[in-house]
């Protein structure tokens, strides 16, 4: 699960959180609200992300705050999605 955290981690400070030193999103680092790195409207962008870089679809009930409230959060959620691993 190290690329998938190395991959998601990647694309929010590349695309999302440019401004964000690396250092400074940690696998519990809260991505959205008031202290998250990243606005509302990115969930569109990291939604898309997601669908092809793990070659699945993120449904709209799947789009909450216990999946997409960390990196930690994204990880086990791609793990679901991905089924599990030979």
């Amino acid at each position: 699960m190290s690329d998938v955290r190395e991959i998601i981690r990647a694309y929010i400070l590349r695309e999302l959180a440019p401004d964000l030193p690396g250092g400074q999103l940690l696998d519990d680092t809260s991505l959205f609200g008031p202290r998250g790195v990243i606005d509302s409207l990115a969930i569109i962008s990291l939604v898309a992300h997601l669908d092809q870089a793990f070659a699945f679809e993120v449904q709209a009930h799947e789009i909450t705050e216990e999946n997409f409230r960390n990196v930690d959060a994204l990880v086990r959620f791609v793990a679901s999605k991905q089924g599990p691993q030979s």
